[in-house]
């Protein structure tokens, strides 16, 4: 271990004391970073006892006191800083007729505005800033965030900058005298003043660092008066376009602590083997810990899961259990500062043992990431720290259920986007094992990439050199982060070249990456790419360039954004992840992303919504761009979720080459499938026949086959934890397949039934359906007639504006021919029909016969374009029944709503659910409820069954029409006011991701050839 021992703390305090009041022009100067702040270290708390530091988190440490609340804060809201109050830092100024507002929390979110009193609005414009009119920005607009002329419409004032003035008193224990005394503030949105007892403190301008001071000579023993004056942009702002809602106000916790004067300030520490590459022998931790005020004896204990302390030899451990996301082993290390056999002080971390590596492998030569020595594959998203109710403010226990989520649905990785999260989400990755990309809080993407981007300014590169050391500063000792990345599209620049020493400097043992520059750093990366990209990345890239054109792929490669899950979305994870499992060049991508960023917010129609960009009347803004969550704002699950789910399990079972077997390959990098119990399922027609429970004996990366006496039918494999394990409790299912050996029976002979069939002969269609033996009673609300159209899926922007100029909502019909007769002889009932169905240079026609006897019909029904080139949504036929509600059941895949493109985790079975469960309330209403592979559906006492292929179908309690004419879902009428729509399809289109990334695949778009439907009506 290394002590480092500073004495210059007690200059520094005095130098703050002395320090003049500010100019009043810092928010707008990027040279000024901050002032009278402490400089960023790891983050921890300084405890009493090494028994208390064993707690780790600041919440247990006895030394501290939260200075959140609901109701000692005093808030006053002004639109310029020319009116905000002057003086108000006064202790004996009187705020009593302020405001009191909660804190943390956004002061446009909800959780502050109870009573809907509004203090400005929230903002989403994605890459832009709404204090600037041109887009891409002009470059000499910076670093003033006032003044600009912007065009008419703006909704923030050219000569606006809200300020938020906070105010509490707060007490100072009696005994804390003698000690050093901290405020600091997790995280500030954007700028912030400090005073303390009427004192000017400092101020501090990233909004996503802590903000510490050292207020020991601004404080006494008693009652104290903190003030902060908060600017909602600042020059800093320039660098946060990310892509959210900006947001102002105290976002994370306040603290008031004290240390001893002498005290730990800062602590590194890595892990390694002790000999190269024996990952299974000896590890030593690398140390260093910074004492200032002092010298003093530092001592490490390092405590084993059940609180035992585990023996070492100078920091070397004899075969430590190991750290990782499937094993997150973790040991508490803890240093104690004692002097003559006293405890004075304990600070406390959580320690893994994981080693991160690039190098070539010997069966691939290309460089390789590498944990403990193992190829691995990160399968996750990005998340950004959002709260329906609190705005940038996410509470401990919304962490948790962020991190159970993740866990549950197979994600190891998640990449901060774009910036640092809260202590707390590190803690729960390092103990429930997730790989952090961790990002620092740079994004100027509204200067986009050329000449402009301040990555090129010489005096912005000190900002953003900032922003990269207080991240890496504060968070080098977490386990969990596996690789540090500079910022988010902010241009290729020299400045970046800056962060990257910086970084290094700061913490070797990590590799760096940043997309916007793959020549600056350890690994490549890119943002959508195409499946087949994907592919020939995984192959070795061969004539496979990116940024700049002319040079080939860096590896290893990180897809950092890329499934763009807007709405109903998630089409191709499966493509995507097969060519990512194809070779360890791609070790790993984050979905885009993980929770959708909506604010609950009334209407002033009195709806409650969950809102996005425009619905507050903020001008300019990219409306819903922002909602693209794997879970709904308020963390509902949504149907892609359980996709992947699946495509990430770690466990894949497949049928066998010859067709007799399922090959079971354990994916799992660290661990057998010991803890699983392997539940097999045989359906037949989707009816279980039989179940059994087995435990199968695997080490990880491989492969085991199983035979099957009788490969027809379905098998159902499932794993499922014998007992709870960190997240996931017994009986949790942590991967599942199906093998269909065999396809069901499909329908054959003649159907009967109790249904009475009415065609239109002027349109041809089947305009009314009757059921019951003796009074018949009508089952339809609408013709049955083609569907070509859909409401558009927010992955369809292009799509949408072709059909609507198409008329795809509502073709023209014209009968081309038109029979209606009956046997004599055999009774069976004839309806032939030719229709055409036009719309702007297309023609849709739709060839039927229907065979009808005995109450039930046997229909065909070809479909062919001509004309022009549409991609339809489907195609196919649809109604509406009059029904408010009804029982759906259907043999093929499911339970969860599916496409084509998003399906591999819904197996064929026979589901059940009622019609308004259908629907799903993604943030904008768009086409949902699909469900592919059928051969059967059943619903208002009517069933359609397959005599050949299996169909798609979609169940909704709202006609497409109506989804379309409402901008949230908590805006639509009551369900099954409509009736029940349905259509059934010979094919329907993919998803893609097409909001931000590719069109669905060829082979998921609707093509120009004729398709049939054949199936009957019973």
């Amino acid at each position: 271990m290394r002590c480092v021992f500073v004495f210059g703390t007690v200059l520094c305090v005095a130098a703050n004391f002395l320090m003049a009041a500010p100019t009043g022009r810092e928010w707008e100067d990027q040279t000024a970073l901050h002032e009278g702040k402490e400089a960023p270290c790891s983050a921890f708390a300084s405890f009493a006892s090494v028994e208390e530091a064993k707690g780790i988190r600041s919440e247990n440490c006895s030394r501290r006191i939260c200075l959140d609340s609901e109701k000692d804060w005093r808030f006053n809201w002004c639109r310029r800083p020319e009116e905000r109050p002057i003086g108000f830092q006064d202790p004996s100024y009187d705020v009593s007729g302020w405001d009191v507002v909660k804190v943390p929390c956004s002061w446009q979110a909800m959780g502050i505005n109870a009573d809907r009193k509004p203090y400005g609005r929230p903002y989403y414009t994605n890459a832009h800033w709404p204090f600037v009119a041109k887009f891409p920005a002009n470059s000499n607009c910076w670093p003033r965030v006032r003044g600009h002329k912007l065009p008419e419409g703006y909704t923030l004032g050219s000569d606006e900058n809200p300020v938020g003035s906070y105010r509490r008193d707060f007490e100072v224990p009696e005994d804390w005298s003698g000690d050093e005394i901290f405020l600091e503030f997790g995280a500030v949105d954007s700028f912030f003043y400090l005073w303390v007892n009427g004192a000017y403190v400092g101020f501090s301008k990233s909004s996503r660092d802590p903000a510490r001071f050292n207020v020991t000579r601004f404080v006494k023993a008693g009652r104290n008066t903190v003030a902060l004056e908060v600017y909602r942009f600042s020059d800093g702002s320039y660098l946060e376009a990310q892509d959210m809602f900006l947001l102002s106000g105290l976002a994370r916790s306040v603290w008031l602590f004290h240390t001893p004067k002498t005290h730990i300030r800062d602590v590194a520490f890595t892990t390694s083997p002790v000999r190269k590459g024996d990952y299974g022998g000896d590890w030593k931790v690398n140390l260093t810990t910074e004492v200032v005020g002092g010298t003093a004896e530092v001592v490490p204990h390092v405590f084993a899961e059940d609180g035992t302390e585990v023996r070492h030899d100078n920091l070397v451990f004899h075969q430590p259990k190991l750290w990782s996301a499937e094993c997150p082993n973790l040991y508490t290390l803890v240093l104690e500062r004692r002097q003559a056999g006293k405890t004075l002080e304990a600070v406390g971390f959580q320690l893994g043992f994981r080693e991160v590596e690039i190098r070539d492998v010997a069966e691939q030569k290309d460089r390789t990431f590498l944990l403990n020595g193992q190829p691995i594959k990160l399968r996750g998203a990005n998340r950004h720290e959002s709260s329906p109710l609190y705005g940038h403010y996410t509470p401990d226990e919304l962490i948790e259920l962020d991190v159970r989520q993740l866990k549950q649905a197979n994600c190891n990785h998640v990449r901060n986007s774009h910036y640092p999260q809260p202590d707390y989400f590190y803690y729960l990755c390092n103990k429930y094992g997730i790989y952090v990309m961790d990002e620092a809080n740079v994004e100027s993407h509204g200067f986009f990439y050329g000449k402009e981007s301040l990555s090129h300014v010489e005096s912005w590169k000190a900002a953003h050199v900032d922003r990269v050391v207080n991240m890496v500063a504060r968070n080098k000792c977490h386990p969990s982060i596996v690789v540090w990345s500079l910022g988010n599209e902010a241009g290729p620049g020299s400045n970046f070249v800056a962060c990257v020493a910086a970084a290094k400097a700061c913490d070797p043992s990590r590799p760096v990456q940043y997309e916007r520059n793959n020549w600056i750093t350890d690994m490549g990366s890119r943002q959508y790419p195409q499946v087949d990209w994907v592919w020939r990345a995984a192959r070795g890239g061969e004539g496979l360039h990116h940024e700049p054109a002319n040079r080939p792929l860096r590896y290893p490669f990180h897809i950092n954004e890329y499934a763009h899950n807007m709405g109903n979305a998630m089409g191709n994870l499966k493509d995507y992840q097969d060519a990512i499992e194809s070779s360890t060049r791609i070790f790993g991508a984050a979905i885009w992303d993980w929770v959708d960023q909506g604010l609950w917010h009334v209407t002033t129609n009195g709806v409650k919504i969950l809102a996005y960009g425009g619905d507050f009347g903020d001008f300019p803004t990219v409306g819903a761009f922002m909602m693209n969550g794997c879970v709904l704002s308020d963390r509902t699950l949504e149907p892609g979720y359980w996709e992947i789910k699946h495509v990430f399990q770690p466990i894949v079972a497949t049928k066998s080459a010859d067709g007799r077997a399922i090959d079971v390959k354990n994916r799992h990098y660290f661990r057998d499938l010991s803890a699983y119990d392997c539940v097999q399922t045989r359906f037949v027609n989707g009816e279980m026949i039989s179940e059994e429970v087995t435990t199968l004996t695997l080490g990880p990366q491989k492969t085991i086959r199983i035979p099957v006496a009788d490969p027809t039918g379905s098998y159902r494999l499932s794993f499922r934890q014998k007992k709870d394990e960190g997240l996931w409790p017994k009986g949790w299912v942590i991967a599942d397949d199906q093998i269909d050996f065999t396809t069901p029976e499909v329908a054959s002979g003649r159907p009967s039934g109790h249904l009475a069939f009415t065609f239109c002969p002027k349109t041809g269609e089947l305009v009314s359906l009757k059921k019951g033996l003796i009074f018949k009673t009508e089952l339809l609300r609408a013709p049955l007639t083609l569907d070509v159209w859909r409401a558009p899926s927010q992955n369809e922007p292009t799509e949408k504006k072709i059909w609507a100029q198409k008329g795809m909502m509502s073709p023209m019909k014209t009968l081309v021919s038109f029979k209606d007769r009956q046997d004599a002889l055999t009774g069976v009932r004839l309806v032939e029909s030719v229709v055409d169905y036009a719309v702007s240079g297309t023609v849709f026609r739709v060839a039927s016969t229907w065979r009808i006897a005995d109450g039930a019909a046997t229909v065909q029904a070809t479909f062919t374009q001509s004309g022009a080139r549409i991609e339809p949504a489907h195609i196919g036929l649809r109604t509406i029944f009059d029904t408010d509600s009804t029982d759906v059941a259907w043999l093929g895949c499911g339970p969860w709503e599916n496409y084509s493109d998003r399906c591999s985790g819904a197996f064929l079975g026979d589901w059940a659910l009622d019609s308004r469960d259908f629907f799903v309330p993604y943030d904008v209403p768009q086409d949902c409820g699909n469900r592919e592979g059928t051969y059967r559906v059943s619903l208002a006492g009517v069933t359609f069954e397959t005599r050949t292929a299996p169909f798609a179908f979609e169940v909704n309690p709202y006609a497409p029409e109506t989804l379309v004419r409402h901008a949230h879902p908590a805006e639509l009428p009551p369900p099954g006011e409509d009736g029940t729509y349905f259509g059934i399809f010979a094919k329907s289109r993919g998803l893609g991701g097409n909001s931000c990334g590719p069109k669905p695949l060829a082979r998921d778009i609707i093509g120009n050839e004729t398709y049939t439907l054949s199936f009957t009506i019973r």
